[in-house]
């Protein structure tokens, strides 16, 4: 039995009232400028009324709508054009029985920065097929089958059985299985099936899965038509599901579902669906679909932030002594030296006034209280629904089944895993900065050494020293950083045994999880280097971020003579601890580098001999 709170959350958080314009686009319908112009006769647009309905309604919903007519190629600026809207109804047929250009669309639209909703609109009388055309170009990755038997090294096999192989019938609940990677009861029974049928037939058990795959991966090529540029989009993850007249995938930044024009069975002027059945078809697919508390508060953040949370007037921005005195500050940062390199050298003072406008509205959407009171209600019911009650030293496999249902996510999970990605998000991110700062992660490109930034945020800009500060400003504009040498030679599974103990930081790199320990021998190891904070950070290599530094060794000269060389080394900007844990490491390594040594003498009491605590023991015996 469905929750009807719950489908009201989802419907509140990813439906018609999260939605704020609409985007139409089928190449029946008359464009604006045609509408105004008039309808260009040799381009006819039968579906001009439907037009009209569909603009109405949206209307009369308080969306504005924009309508949009491609049949001929489309260009970037147009898919830009289509990100800016929340909910896109989109026709498949974008010319004659032609689907690529629109499922071109939605796999650009899954990979926008900015989450949109599609209405697929079609004529088809086989909307499962359509789901499944659909489904499979968001996935992506259909190798054809003589590239998957040359690969596996199995031509022989293949040609010998290719006609039984391919006569074999593949169901839709196999094809749908595969698709989406859901291994329902029904996908796992096909499969068995038509696994002991190639057995029968005298292929080779071990082969079978491969030979599977291959025929699968073939039938869905020929979904698309002949258009292998769909079929061999790169591989990600969806999800999806076609039951009953519910059908839907979400991919990506992209949640689409699937409406006819037409109910089944009727001719080209009857059984047309009302377009008020639009909220209805997207409403029933959201709650298929279901996504988890953590989802729900998300999409609601984005609401709130869309909607009001930067409201001037909430953040007190409209007040223009409030403008003048950021717009001093940010002047003010950049006459102070806050610079960057060449024509980025007002990057660095712009950074920081972004980071306290940011500041403020995470401060503003942390507590807003209908964000509050709507995740705290879905809550209340998820825990009521999965039967959770916090207890003291529950144990981890109870914790973690429970929250396997509050994720929604019951499939087997590696338990090291999901806590090694836990512990990397709660510890630290990507660098996306203008310069290394306090808690940037370093790596050595020459000895692969990891190296972490433990100077204060403020000495690590690109400012010129006073004059009272002699050093630094004879060294302008290098300036020194403090490191910390992070250990790498535990595994991240015995990294995590330890986590809590606040001494580890967790990140990946090159796709790899990666542990790195700051005290491996109880306190600190510290090194200084040499930075030019006015160096441009270089990008290279698939976007790696790279920046020049000195590090001090010694020399020895001639005659034993030992001198100090300032050595170039390159790093490459491979993390960032967030702030609570970089302002904890900080503030360690300071504690570290400012320890008083105690002149305290301990004494350790002699070893008693055991000769003579024998001939003790046997005199009093004796006694």
């Amino acid at each position: 039995m469905r929750d009807e709170a719950y489908d009201a959350a989802i419907i509140k958080a990813f439906g018609y009232p999260s939605l704020r314009t609409a985007f139409v686009i089928d190449d029946q319908f008359p464009s604006y400028p045609e509408l105004i112009n008039g309808v260009d006769d040799s381009k006819p647009r039968v579906e001009i009324e439907r037009a009209g309905e569909l603009y109405a309604f949206f209307h009369s919903h308080k969306l504005p709508c924009d309508i949009a007519n491609w049949s001929e190629e489309f260009r970037e600026s147009d898919i830009e054009r289509i990100r800016k809207s929340d909910l896109i109804v989109l026709d498949y047929n974008l010319g004659v029985d032609d689907i690529e250009k629109s499922l071109d669309i939605m796999r650009k639209l899954s990979d926008s920065s900015h989450f949109n909703t599609v209405i697929v609109y079609t004529q088809s009388n086989d909307l499962n097929e359509v789901w499944q055309q659909i489904a499979a170009a968001m996935r992506g990755g259909w190798r054809s089958a003589n590239d998957i038997v040359i690969d596996e090294g199995i031509e022989d096999l293949w040609d010998e059985h290719v006609d039984t192989i391919l006569a074999e019938e593949i169901t839709t609940s196999l094809l749908d299985g595969v698709i989406t990677g859901r291994a329902t009861q029904a996908y796992k029974k096909a499969k068995g099936e038509l696994i002991g049928k190639f057995k029968e037939a005298g292929i080779d058990p071990g082969k079978c899965s491969t030979v599977l795959h291959a025929a699968v991966s073939e039938k869905i090529r020929q979904r698309f038509r002949g258009s292998t540029r769909l079929a061999e989009f790169e591989r990600r993850d969806i999800e999806g599901m076609c039951e009953g007249d519910v059908r839907w995938v979400q991919a990506g930044q992209c949640f689409i579902a699937i409406m006819g024009k037409r109910h089944g069975g009727a001719d080209e002027n009857q059984g047309r669906v009302a377009v008020s059945e639009i909220f209805t078809c997207l409403d029933e697919a959201l709650k298929s679909w279901c996504p988890n508390i953590l989802q729900i508060v998300l999409a609601e953040i984005q609401n709130v932030l869309e909607l009001h949370a930067l409201s001037t007037a909430r953040l007190h921005l409209n007040d223009k002594s409030m403008q003048l005195g950021l717009a001093y500050y940010l002047l003010w940062s950049m006459s102070e030296g806050v610079k960057g390199a060449g024509d980025n050298s007002a990057l660095p003072a712009l950074h920081l006034t972004i980071d306290k406008l940011v500041e403020t509205i995470r401060f503003r959407v942390a507590n807003d209280p209908d964000l509050i009171q709507s995740a705290s209600s879905v809550l209340t019911r998820e825990l009521g629904r999965i039967g959770w009650v916090a207890k003291d030293s529950e144990p981890l496999p109870h914790k973690f089944e429970a929250a396997m249902k509050l994720a929604r996510h019951e499939d087997g999970h590696d338990e090291q895993e999901v806590l090694l990605l836990l512990n990397e998000f709660l510890a630290s991110e990507p660098f996306r900065r203008q310069h290394p700062t306090t808690g940037t992660i370093l790596r050595d490109e020459e000895t692969g050494e990891f190296i972490m930034c433990a100077s204060p945020a403020c000495d690590m800009v690109s400012r010129r020293p006073n004059a009272s500060q002699k050093w630094l400003e004879a060294m302008h504009p290098l300036r020194p950083l403090v490191g910390v040498h992070l250990n790498d030679e535990e595994a991240p599974s015995k990294a995590l045994l330890k986590a809590e103990l606040g001494k580890y930081v967790f990140f990946s790199l090159d796709g790899r999880m990666t542990a790195l320990s700051m005290m491996p021998a109880q306190q600190p190891v510290t090194e200084f280097f040499f930075v030019n904070y006015e160096d441009e950070i270089i990008s290279e290599n698939g976007g790696n971020k790279f920046v020049g530094a000195f590090r001090l060794s010694q020399s020895i000269e001639q005659g034993g003579k030992i001198s100090g060389v300032l050595k170039p080394v390159r790093f490459r900007l491979v993390s960032q601890v967030r702030d609570a844990y970089a302002n904890r490491f900080l503030q360690m390594t300071g504690n570290h580098l400012s320890r008083i040594g105690v002149d305290f003498v301990s004494y350790t009491p002699p070893m008693p001999n055991p000769e003579g605590s024998r001939k003790k023991r046997n005199k009093n015996k004796n006694k």
